[in-house]
């Protein structure tokens, strides 16, 4: 579904084919022509960095305090980072981690190389969405394709006892990026196509009408 190949998966899933997407910057003068860059960015960094080139270095500064546009004032929370000094050249990246989520559900979350995903989905965007007890853990730099993992390789287990201290850090980030619902509360769910959404979007739309 877009060329996904060769990475794991497709639209829809937690995995890296249902994310990733090629990118190629062009501004001459002020971006290196012919370099090749690895470092993480995400499509949200895309308006902060937009603006930042256009003048204002410190939109999400400014739009999480509250800023008035013409007649309306905009209070949110940008997910993004203003990555001017990567692009340019000046700078390393300003993102250290990448939420994955599938429809509502946050299915793994990226800090620096490792990966941590919280679901698995062996029937791709189609099939059933499965929770594992324990994160599957995955070092992108070394695996970028994630072929080890649960039954990707018999060393794993192995692997997996020295490196499942690092589960303290991204239960740091989910707590952090979970506190900012409480200033700014989710707008709206994920589109889901299953039958329980169904059935729970008809049960709302008869509590609504009883209700009038």
């Amino acid at each position: 579904d877009g060329g996904q190949t060769p990475f794991a998966g497709g639209k829809g899933t937690a995995l890296e084919g249902g994310f990733r997407v090629p990118m190629i910057i062009r501004w001459p003068g002020k971006v290196p022509a012919g370099k090749v860059e690895n470092s993480v960015i995400s499509g949200l960094d895309w308006f902060p960095t937009f603006v930042a080139a256009a003048g204002n270095p410190n939109i999400a500064d400014e739009l999480k305090k509250g800023k008035q546009l013409g007649d309306r004032t905009y209070k949110v929370h940008l997910d993004g980072y203003n990555q001017m000094d990567l692009i340019t050249g000046k700078g390393a990246s300003k993102r250290n981690e990448i939420l994955y989520f599938t429809e509502s559900t946050l299915g793994a979350v990226r800090l620096g190389d490792y990966k941590y995903r919280f679901i698995d989905q062996p029937g791709g965007w189609l099939g059933g969405t499965v929770k594992v007890d324990w994160p599957i853990l995955t070092n992108l730099r070394l695996d970028p394709l994630e072929r080890t993992g649960i039954t990707g390789s018999l060393q794993y287990a192995n692997w997996f006892t020295y490196e499942f201290w690092r589960y303290v850090y991204v239960q740091e980030e989910v707590e952090k990026y979970a506190r900012t619902f409480v200033e700014f509360p989710p707008m709206q769910r994920g589109a889901s196509f299953n039958m329980e959404a169904v059935k729970e979007q008809i049960l709302r739309a008869i509590k609504s009408r009883q209700g009038d």
